[in-house]
């Protein structure tokens, strides 16, 4: 089964092929441990105008989660992940969260506003059910 940083390896061929520029911030993985601030998200996507993937082009915030089972649990979003989503939502731009279900291997990309709304209601997972809509293969 892929370990996370393999999951942000396929994000990023993916984005590759769909024509994108995936941009990466660094994370405390990377820094070995060092104190960080928060990064905004764990990539900043950009499309030319025109693209399938992103109609209008420009630039789109991109969190990266992978998750096993039948239900992609909340949980996995880091409360300063929770924050930056909703303030970039709040002045709209796009922030997406593409998640990897591993044991399918399937990609679903979901705009961020979908999980804020859920998690203000307090709900706390989403299911491959629901989640079927934002399949992204």
């Amino acid at each position: 089964m892929l370990n996370p940083k393999q999951v942000e390896k396929l994000f990023e061929e993916k984005v590759r092929l769909n024509g994108g520029l995936p941009i990466r911030f660094q994370d405390v993985k990377d820094a070995n441990g060092s104190w960080l601030k928060s990064n905004p998200a764990d990539f900043v996507v950009v499309y030319p105008e025109g693209n399938p993937a992103f109609e209008r082009g420009g630039s789109v915030y991109c969190e990266v989660k992978s998750f096993k089972g039948v239900r992609f649990p909340f949980s996995n979003i880091k409360p300063s992940q929770f924050a930056w989503a909703a303030q970039i939502h709040r002045l709209g731009q796009p922030y997406m969260f593409y998640l990897f279900q591993k044991e399918t291997e399937t990609w679903y990309l979901i705009p961020a506003f979908v999980i804020l709304n859920q998690a203000k209601e307090g709900i706390k997972s989403i299911s491959l059910t629901d989640l079927e809509k934002y399949k992204n293969d």
